[in-house]
């Protein structure tokens, strides 16, 4: 049996992890203190946006949403079954059961790990990586969206990015002294800039879950 903290930890890291595809090769977008992603205001250049992604992962796709406002201060990463919203300005987070309609609040490891989430959907080719190869531009979402490659480890990362935002993220090869195959997929299909009313806060008819 797993423990309150243990399951929240485990949802949280559900969502994460599946938007992050395989973020081992991803680096930490945006972590250079030069990289102009790190703007003073936020985590974004971009004040307020809701962006829906697919993934694909051999054959099996899940879609999954992102939305933030004030530069990202506050956020949301959302799939089928659950969200976490984290007002960073408050140091405080939440976990919603979307079908159960309960939520949990995020202790402060958990909700350090959670702030991981964000970070996911930056992207600077400053980061220290392998050289970067710059590739014809593609529009994705309706951006005309920069792209670049890099390869390590034996696996190819192809990054789509717009003002900063990661917007594609594809990934293929074999996993050096593994023999791990990797084919996986991360598109946006779709962008806005506006958001639904309440998206950062926990509706008022769910239900506090006690750890």
């Amino acid at each position: 049996m797993y423990t309150k903290q243990q399951t929240n930890l485990r949802n949280v890291a559900t969502i994460v992890a599946c938007l992050a595809v395989i973020t081992i090769f991803a680096g930490c977008p945006g972590s250079n203190p030069k990289d102009p992603v790190n703007n003073g205001n936020g985590a974004f250049k971009v004040k307020t946006a809701m962006i829906a992604f697919k993934k694909a992962d051999k054959g099996v796709e899940t879609t999954n949403t992102v939305m933030w406002d004030d530069y990202g201060n506050y956020w949301r990463l959302e799939d089928s079954d659950g969200a976490t919203i984290v007002d960073e300005k408050a140091g405080k987070g939440y976990s919603l059961n979307l079908q159960k309609k309960t939520y949990t609040k995020l202790d402060e490891s958990i909700y350090s790990f959670a702030k991981m989430g964000r970070d996911l959907f930056k992207f600077s080719n400053s980061t220290g990586m392998p050289a970067y190869q710059k590739l014809a531009n593609r529009t994705i979402a309706g951006k005309d969206c920069t792209v670049y490659s890099t390869t390590s480890s034996g696996i190819t990362t192809v990054y789509g990015s717009w003002n900063g935002i990661l917007l594609l993220k594809e990934e293929s090869g074999v996993l050096a002294g593994t023999g791990i195959n990797v084919n996986t997929s991360l598109t946006a299909t779709s962008y806005s800039e506006t958001v639904p009313v309440g998206s950062f806060s926990v509706p008022s008819v769910y239900t506090l879950s006690e750890p």
